[in-house]
């Protein structure tokens, strides 16, 4: 580990500190780690043209019509992507379906606002993951 030292408003400091209550942070470098990380991971997933994985998460109403055909369209096609696959009947209304998808990012990305955008998705979204260690 490098230690460094941050400069901060107030204002900005009492929101930090805040989030390491918060998230039960052991400090406020643990803190800090976790907010870069996620930022870089964000990152990577918007600019990189390099692996990721990405956990695709979504709910849609049972009885729409044709959701699960489309659903199922999109993963016939892009099946290379897809490297794991879960579903759950949550009631009589709704299924909540889990996927993980792994491979180039702009492949990984076109798959997951695929899935997302099929008619009958009530709710979604896709949670970038970093493929390997985030640091060295």
């Amino acid at each position: 580990m490098t230690r460094f030292g941050v400069s901060l408003e107030p204002g900005l400091l009492a929101r930090v500190d805040a989030f390491v209550h918060e998230a039960r942070h052991r400090n406020r470098s643990a803190a800090l780690r976790e907010i870069i990380r996620d930022h870089l991971v964000a990152r990577s997933w918007n600019e990189s043209a390099g692996p990721i994985a990405a956990v695709v998460s979504m709910v849609y109403h049972n009885r729409a019509r044709r959701v699960t055909a489309a659903l199922q369209a999109v993963l016939t096609r892009q099946r290379a992507y897809v490297v794991g696959d879960t579903s759950y009947y949550v009631h009589d209304q709704y299924t909540v379906r889990v996927l993980i998808l792994h491979g180039m990012a702009p492949h990984v990305r076109a798959v997951a606002d695929a899935l997302l955008g099929c008619k009958g998705v009530v709710h979604g979204s896709a949670t970038p993951l970093m493929p390997g260690p985030p640091c060295n």
